[in-house]
């Protein structure tokens, strides 16, 4: 790090979307400076059952499924960070709201960056379904950095 730069701790969002992933390669690619901090961040959201109430056996087994996708989720991008040299933290909570999840975590650890991806919704849809990355850059205490994966970027086919 060059003198006078100060490291920064940074929150990188993710889920198991392609556009988590070139969210965090975006940053390693063009921000990431030696010394920063970086946490994954994945917000889990509760099971939702809807219609018939599962027996106690097939509702453990849709907790157990969950905790083994966010294991294998954790893992893949512990992977990138390994494979980038780059030391960092992964951190899984368990929320209602992801938006509000990551704001309260950002700010629990004095981030001075958040990264995340957006999938692009229009309008109507980002209105009647409520976006992520809309509600973490209205009420982050800090810059929000939001990629949004479009043409011409590695990851499109």
């Amino acid at each position: 790090m060059a003198t006078g730069q100060v490291p920064l701790t940074v929150i990188v969002a993710i889920d198991g979307s392609d556009i988590a992933e070139f969210a965090l390669n975006w940053y390693l690619d063009g921000l990431h400076k030696e010394g920063n901090k970086v946490i994954l961040f994945h917000a889990e959201e509760p099971l939702t059952v809807i219609g018939e109430v599962p027996s106690v056996e097939s509702y453990e087994q849709m907790v157990e499924d969950g905790r083994q996708r966010s294991e294998k989720l954790e893992d893949k991008f512990r992977k990138i960070l390994q494979n980038r040299n780059v030391q960092g933290e992964v951190h899984s909570v368990y929320g209602n709201r992801p938006g509000e999840t990551v704001v309260e975590s950002a700010r629990k650890h004095g981030v001075d960056l958040i990264v995340m991806g957006t999938r692009g919704l229009n309008r109507n849809r980002r209105t009647m379904m409520g976006s992520c990355s809309d509600y973490v850059t209205h009420h982050a205490h800090c810059p929000v950095l939001v990629c949004r994966q479009g043409e011409g970027s590695s990851l499109v086919e």
